[in-house]
């Protein structure tokens, strides 16, 4: 069994054959299912966060960008998901709740 990091090639076959069994990717590569399945664990995360730069409208002479409402709620979600670092928890309080 291969010991190390996945290469790309690697990771091309198992982002492609994602829905195949976990026993049947770890055999095909000669990989420990483990690697395989973390590897598949960061493919669904980077799935959850979508890029917006794709969203926005541009200009064909790259003058002028505008928002789209699709970016203008891509915007507005990413902005509910923050919170404040745990060190201000005891320090800052909110007067009004939304």
């Amino acid at each position: 069994m291969k010991k190390g990091p996945l290469s790309k090639a690697e990771k091309y076959y198992i982002e492609n054959n994602a829905q195949s069994e976990l026993s049947t990717l770890s055999k095909d590569l000669d990989r420990s299912e483990s690697s395989i399945s973390k590897h598949l664990k960061t493919i669904k995360n980077s799935v959850q966060a979508p890029d917006s730069s794709n969203l926005y409208a541009r200009d064909s002479n790259k003058v002028a960008t505008i928002m789209t409402e699709a970016a203008s709620m891509a915007a507005d979600e990413s902005r509910k998901n923050t919170s404040a670092p745990k060190r201000y928890k005891g320090i800052i309080h909110k007067i009004k709740e939304d």
